[in-house]
C-alpha cells in the first residue's frame, strides 16, 4: 500500500513542491486518510462540526499535504524484532492505544 501511495505522489506532484493543484490528484492518498480516520476515529474526542467555516476542509488539506510530504521522502519499514511484523497489534482500537499489549521498555 505504501508503494502505490508513494507512486501516487510522485506521479501527481513530479518535481514540484505540494500545492493544492497538484494535491487534489493524489486520490488514493485521500483514501488512505479517509480509510485512517474511518478505522482509527476521533470522533469520541471531538465534534462533528466546527464553529469556524471551512476548518474541515483545512485540516484534510494539512493532512494530505504532511502524507504527501512523508510519502515522497522516506519508507517505514519494521525490523525483523517488530511485534507487529505479522500483523498490528492493537490496530482497530482508536489510535491503537487503548489495548496496550507490552509496555515495557527495557
Amino acid at each position: 500500500m505504501q508503494k502505490r501511495a508513494r507512486q501516487d505522489v510522485i506521479s501527481a506532484l513530479e518535481d514540484e513542491e505540494p500545492n493544492l493543484t497538484n494535491l487534489r490528484k493524489t486520490g488514493f492518498v485521500q483514501a488512505c486518510i479517509r480509510e485512517s480516520l474511518r478505522i482509527n476515529t476521533p470522533i469520541s474526542l471531538c465534534s462533528g462540526s466546527s464553529p469556524v467555516p471551512g476548518a474541515q476542509l483545512r485540516a484534510m488539506y494539512e493532512l494530505r499535504k504532511l502524507a504527501v510530504m512523508l510519502l515522497k521522502n522516506y519508507e517505514w519499514t519494521l525490523t525483523k524484532n517488530s511485534p507487529h511484523a505479522n500483523f498490528t497489534k492493537n490496530g482497530f482500537s482508536p489510535f491503537a492505544l487503548g489495548l496496550p499489549g507490552d509496555i515495557s521498555f527495557t
